[in-house]
């Protein structure tokens, strides 16, 4: 379950939830604790990294996915299909930008519908980020579009996309 993307020079494989956590905390919520980015279904779910490809094997980008159906609001035909929800999703600052977060986010979607057969892949979107998610095929979970909520002070939106 490795892959590397020459282009680039990285190693995309599954790592232990445990290897997440300091990326998650310095990318994500780094005036927060490092426990506030711990999830209570850690060890339930699958986790994915990036590694440069050099001698040090640095991990520059880490996502989580859980089997969990799609968000309430859906409508019954999508509601009743198999989901996986991405969350904790951080690449590095300094290697954004490079098509790493989009290889990750490829790969580890490509993993879980092979292993678990889900049909849709989901997360709660920084409104931030909501170009970027666009961009690889994601659209606003929600019949009426979708409401803006807030984890802390950062605006999110439910994104989602049939795979």
């Amino acid at each position: 379950m490795e892959e590397t993307t020459s282009t680039r020079k990285v190693i995309l494989r599954q790592i232990a939830a445990a290897d997440t956590v300091q990326l998650r905390h310095s990318v994500l919520w780094p005036d927060k604790p490092a426990s506030f980015v711990l999830l209570p279904e850690d060890e339930a779910g699958l986790h994915f990294g990036a590694f440069l490809a050099d001698g040090e094997h640095e991990l520059i980008s880490v996502i989580s996915l859980f089997q969990e159906p799609l968000p309430d609001g859906q409508d019954a035909s999508r509601s009743l299909q198999h989901a996986a929800r991405f969350r904790k999703f951080a690449t590095s600052p300094e290697h954004q930008g490079r098509g790493i977060g989009t290889d990750l986010l490829s790969f580890a979607i490509s993993q879980v519908k092979a292993l678990w057969g889900v049909q849709w892949a989901w997360c709660d979107a920084r409104v931030s980020a909501m170009d970027w998610y666009i961009k690889r095929g994601m659209h606003e979970l929600g019949q009426e579009g979708n409401a803006r909520f807030y984890k802390e002070h950062i605006p999110y939106l439910k994104m989602g996309k049939e795979i």
